[in-house]
C-alpha cells in the first residue's frame, strides 16, 4: 500500500468534506485569536489581574470546546467520505455524542501543557520549561493518531481504550509517517512567531492565512492514520503463542 499517495488521492476525492473541515476550524481559530488580541486592550493585566486571568481561562476553554466540536463533527464527515460505506456518519448530534469528549480531553491536555510551560518561563525555571517543549511536541504529534484510532474504533470508552489503540502498536512502523508529518507541522506552526510584528491586524491576518496550509496538513495526518486503521481492520487477528513465556 502506497500510503502517502493514497492519502493525497483521498484529499482530492473528498474535497467537499475537507473544505468544510478547513473552514470550520479556521473560523474557530480566528475567533479565538481575535479574542486573545483584544483581551489586553479591554482587560489590562496590570489593572485587572484577576479579570485578565479569568479572561484567559475563558479563552482557553472556548477554543477547547469549539475546536473539539469541530473535530468531532467534521472529522467524522471526512472519515466517512474516505471509508464509505463501512464507516458511517450519522449526523452532527451523533458525532458530538461519540467523539466530543474525546477531542475535548486531548485539546485540554495540550492547552494545559502549553500553560505549564508558560508558567515555568514566567518563574524563570528555564531548564524545566525547555524539557516541557519536548513533552508538548510529543503531545502534538500523538494527539491526532490517538484521536483518529479511537474515532475509527467507533466511540470513546475508557475500558475499550487499549483495543482502540491497537493499530498504533501493531502498525507502529506505518504510524511513523503521520508522526513525522505532525512534527513538521508543529515546526512550521512554531516558526510563525518569527514573523510577528507590533501590528495586531497584520498578525491576525498572517496567522489566519497560514492556518490554512496547517489545517490541510492536519487533514492529511488524519487521513494517513485513518488509512492505517482501515488497513489494520483487514488484517487477521493476532494470535498468542502459547509457548511464548
Amino acid at each position: 500500500m502506497d500510503l502517502p499517495s493514497e492519502a493525497f488521492r483521498d484529499l482530492r476525492r473528498c474535497g467537499p468534506a475537507l473544505f468544510r473541515y478547513v473552514v470550520a476550524l479556521l473560523l474557530a481559530l480566528c475567533s479565538h485569536r481575535c479574542m486573545m488580541f483584544a483581551m489586553p486592550v479591554w482587560i489590562p493585566e496590570e489593572t485587572f489581574p484577576a479579570g485578565a486571568a479569568l479572561a484567559n481561562l475563558f479563552a482557553a476553554l472556548y477554543i477547547a470546546v469549539v475546536a473539539s466540536a469541530v473535530q468531532a463533527v467534521f472529522l467524522s464527515i471526512l472519515g466517512a467520505a474516505v471509508d464509505r460505506p463501512l464507516w458511517k456518519h450519522k449526523g452532527a448530534a451523533d458525532s458530538i455524542k461519540r467523539f466530543f469528549f474525546l477531542w475535548l480531553i486531548i485539546n485540554l491536555i495540550l492547552i494545559t501543557l502549553v500553560d505549564i510551560q508558560a508558567r515555568l518561563f514566567t518563574a524563570d525555571i528555564k531548564d524545566l520549561a525547555a524539557f516541557m517543549e519536548f513533552v508538548i511536541i510529543a503531545g502534538h504529534v500523538m494527539a491526532i493518531p490517538v484521536g483518529v484510532c479511537i474515532m475509527h474504533w467507533g466511540a470513546f470508552h475508557w475500558h475499550e481504550l487499549v483495543e482502540a489503540l491497537k493499530p498504533m502498536r501493531r502498525l507502529f512502523s506505518m504510524m511513523l509517517l503521520p508522526i513525522v508529518v505532525g512534527f513538521i507541522q508543529y515546526t512550521l506552526a512554531s516558526g510563525r512567531t518569527l514573523a510577528m510584528t507590533d501590528n495586531v491586524l497584520f498578525n491576525i491576518l498572517f496567522l489566519t492565512l497560514t492556518d490554512i496550509p496547517l489545517i490541510m496538513i492536519d487533514a492529511y495526518i488524519f487521513i494517513l492514520v485513518w488509512r492505517i486503521c482501515m488497513h489494520y481492520r483487514s488484517l487477521p487477528p493476532e494470535t498468542e503463542d502459547p509457548f511464548d513465556f
